[in-house]
This record gives structure tokens, C-alpha cells and sequence, in this order.
């Protein structure tokens, strides 16, 4: 079949975009931006002074959702960065939903990603602090290990889905990098680098955006602006994702119907909510006061994991154990397919994150400061530090597919019922896309209204 990148909404398969740009310069912060596109997404990590720019390749099909593990290379290390990742998936979650009482998707993995290439060239203090922030294994080895045989699973497009991940490193002309540095950079993460100049920041921008645009089919652009780049500006990390994929059960349109969607104990809103009756991975969680059911897509390497509370505020239970809902930990507990008559709202969410505020509050703050020390990036220590780390995510979800997933490792029975389960997705919901092939989150948020 034609590559889903090009159809999205007008095929009604769900999407998902990322991109992250993290920015580093001469003690000016450095940045990140993310952008999730149905599953699209970008990281972007600019060091003044420097950019990288990495993105996601496509993944190949692995069946893996019934035996929920896949043989790998560096199995060891690949369960070590997905664990962390899904600390890290919970811990920013926490900090992004505090205040915040609109919808929210972001991807933790293509935030990992980005940062992971940076921590290879930090030292000292702000490597510990990112580390620490981000569960990274002590070994940076390990973390290239895992990360290398990630990114090479993640590269596929098969029928019934895209997925595809890739990265990329900017460098200022005459900036010169470590060996070291760029060489694990292009062989752990398949990193290509490319020099420019950066005093000239429109050309420049227009050159990361052009870039990301190809990799995410056009779905990202923009991610980085003109004003954002100049003479200080020193390596720029950029990393993306794209996923967009069928449903393996697709819901009929024609049984989707005007519902009442409970925003609040108070209040409710008329939405489109979808409606199937098959078999699918449910569990009730009784910790949670909450229910889960799993949707695959096509080819069963990826689920969308939803979680909707029994009680209608119930959602921030849910998101108050996440650091117990790990894929490798909650997944492989939801037994045998039960018959399930599930009923989803269509929605769509979009979310621009400034994250520099909530990486510092992870305790990742000395990148941030005149204090960083990322000397294992410049042959020449010139003083770099992270300027900022943005992310910007999109998802969409219908009647021929989406993405989500998710994992809990609390205690979890199968509850009983006569003859089938009903899940109810009409209240505030959390959800995560998962890859079951590395366990790893690849995007997570919830949807507090359908309609926003």
C-alpha cells in the first residue's frame, strides 16, 4: 500500500508527529524542540555555538504483540533505556499536568533521544543531573547500545503502517567536534552531521526546517525560527518521529454517534464517539478505581494503551501511578483477549511544551546554567550550555486508526462479566502509544475534551 505519511486525515488513520531541537551556544541555554505529528515527532537541541538534529527511521514489523517481547541485539540494553524512558515518560508527565487542565500528548522517546545524544558529550555535574533526570544507565554504553538498536528496530513501513525515526546534527562552519563525540553520535544514533553558518539565521533555519519537513512528510514545519540562531549558536540536536497507523479492528463509521461526554461531575459535551465490539487485551486495575484496554494497530507491533477511570474525576488517580505503569510491567498482564465493546471519542490533541522550566524541576539544571559542561562535544572547551528545549506533538484519533499505549504494575485482576466488558472512553481519559518490540513509550497524554 501507498505509504500512510502522505494520507493522514483524509484516509482517517491516526497520526502521530514529534520534533525536539535542543540548542546549545556559549553559555546561552541550549534548546529542544519536539513536535508530534500523529505520530510525528521532532527534538531539537541547540547548544549555541552548536545543533544537532536527529530523527526517526521507519521501524520493521516484528508480530511481537502476543508474545509481548522480541528477540534483539543488546536485549539488556535496550530494557534498560526503555525502563528509564518510561520513569522519564512519568515523571515529566507529572510536572506537565500540574496547572495544566487541557489536553496533553508529548513523546517521551523522542525527548530521550535527543537529550541522550547531548549527554554523551556532557561531564561532571551535568552529566550526572541528566542522567539522573532522564534514568539513563550509568554506563554510556549501555545507553548507546540500547539507543542504536532501538532507532535500527524503528525503521519500517509495512502494510497498515508507517513508522520511521532519524537524527541529525548541526555544527557551526569552523566548529570543530570531538572525534569521539561525532563518531558515537553517527554510529549509535545514525546522527548525520552538517555544518552551517549559523550568523546567517535565515538561511540557516530555513535549511533544519527544510530537513525536517522531508522527514516528516511535510506534516512538521517551522521548528525552528530564524530568531533562535545566531553568531553564538554552536551545535544544534535534532531528533524525530513519525508513526501513523490502522487499526487491526477498525471502528465502522457507521456506528459512531453524538454522545454525551462527561468533562466533570457538572458538565458534558456532545461528541462523535466511535463504537466497537471484539476481541481486545482488557484488565481492570482495582488500585486504580480504573479499567484498560489495549487497541493494536496492523501488524501487532504497536498498541494504543487507554486508561479511563470508573469514576468520572478519577482520571488523576491514574496519572498519579505512572511510575508503576511501565509497558514491560503492565502489558503482558492483560491476558487473553476478552470481548470488549468499547466506545472511544474521535479526537484530536496538539501540544507546544516548553520544557527547559520542567527539566530543571527533573533536576536537570546546570545544563541550563553558566555552570554546564558539555567539554566532550568541542575539540576546543569553549563553555556550551543548553539556551532551550522545546517539543511540539500532535495526535489524531478515528475511526481507521490511531496511537497509544500504556502499562501499570499494580495489581491487576481480569474483571468478570456475563458475556462482554464495556469500555467506556466518556470521561477524561490517559493514554500511551507503546511499541511492543522495546517496550518503549513512544507517545503518551490524555484527552480531557474531546472537542478542544
Amino acid at each position: 500500500m501507498d505509504v500512510a505519511l502522505e494520507e493522514w486525515v483524509v484516509n482517517h488513520a491516526s497520526t502521530a508527529t514529534g520534533d525536539d531541537v535542543l540548542s546549545i551556544s556559549f553559555r546561552v541555554p541550549l534548546s529542544i524542540l519536539h513536535t508530534h505529528y500523529l505520530y510525528k515527532s521532532k527534538y531539537l537541541l541547540q547548544l549555541d555555538g552548536a545543533e544537532l538534529l536527529s530523527s526517526q527511521r521507519q521501524s520493521q514489523n516484528t508480530h511481537c504483540y502476543e508474545e509481548m517481547a522480541c528477540e534483539l541485539k543488546n536485549a539488556a540494553a535496550v530494557q534498560a533505556v526503555a525502563e528509564g524512558n518510561s520513569q522519564l515518560m512519568a515523571s515529566l508527565h507529572t510536572v506537565l499536568t500540574t496547572g495544566n487542565s487541557g489536553n496533553l500528548i508529548f513523546s517521551p522517546f523522542s525527548l530521550s533521544a535527543v537529550v541522550a545524544m547531548a549527554h554523551l558529550g556532557a561531564r561532571g555535574t551535568t552529566a550526572a543531573e541528566i542522567a539522573s533526570a532522564f534514568n539513563f544507565p550509568e554506563d554510556n554504553d549501555v545507553l548507546s547500545k540500547g539507543y542504536s538498536q532501538v532507532l535500527a528496530s524503528l525503521q519500517e513501513t509495512t502494510e497498515g503502517y508507517t513508522l520511521a525515526a532519524a537524527n541529525r546534527l548541526y555544527s557551526q562552519i569552523g566548529f570543530d567536534l570531538r572525534k569521539e563525540f561525532s563518531d558515537s553520535i553517527q554510529s549509535a544514533f545514525g546522527a548525520e552531521v552538517q555544518q552551517l553558518d549559523f550568523s546567517n539565521s535565515a538561511a540557516s533555519a530555513a535549511e533544519i526546517n527544510n530537513w525536517v519537513e522531508k522527514t516528516t512528510n511535510n506534516k512538521i514545519k517551522d521548528l525552528i525560527s530564524a530568531s533562535a540562531l545566531n553568531s553564538l549558536t554552536r551545535v544544534i540536536l535534532v531528533n524525530g518521529v513519525y508513526f501513523k497507523g490502522q487499526w487491526k479492528n477498525k471502528f465502522d463509521e457507521s456506528n459512531t454517534s453524538k454522545q454525551p461526554f462527561h468533562l466533570n461531575e457538572k458538565e458534558s459535551i456532545e461528541v462523535d464517539m466511535m463504537y466497537k465490539q471484539a476481541k481486545f487485551p482488557y484488565a481492570y486495575f482495582d488500585e486504580l478505581d480504573a479499567h484498560a484496554v489495549a487497541l493494536p494497530y496492523k501488524g501487532d507491533r504497536l498498541s494504543m494503551v487507554i486508561y479511563a477511570p470508573l469514576q468520572i474525576n478519577g482520571l488523576s488517580k491514574i496519572e498519579d501511578a505512572l511510575k508503576n505503569l511501565s509497558p514491560s510491567k503492565v502489558l503482558q498482564k492483560f491476558g487473553s483477549h476478552s470481548d470488549v465493546e468499547v466506545s472511544l471519542p474521535r479526537f484530536k490533541v496538539e501540544s507546544t511544551l516548553s520544557l527547559v522550566e520542567p527539566l530543571k524541576n527533573l533536576g536537570a539544571r546546570s545544563m541550563f546554567s553558566g555552570d554546564a559542561d558539555f567539554s566532550g562535544i568541542p575539540v576546543t572547551n569553549t563553555g556550551l550550555q543548553v539556551s532551550e528545549v522545546v517539543q511540539k506533538a500532535f495526535i489524531e484519533v478515528n475511526e481507521e486508526g490511531s496511537e497509544a499505549a500504556a502499562a501499570t504494575g499494580m495489581k491487576i485482576m481480569k474483571r468478570r462479566a456475563p458475556k462482554s466488558e464495556k469500555f467506556w472512553a466518556n470521561r477524561p481519559f490517559y493514554f500511551q502509544i507503546v511499541d511492543h518490540n522495546t517496550n518503549f513509550v513512544l507517545f503518551a497524554g490524555n484527552c480531557k475534551n474531546p472537542s478542544a
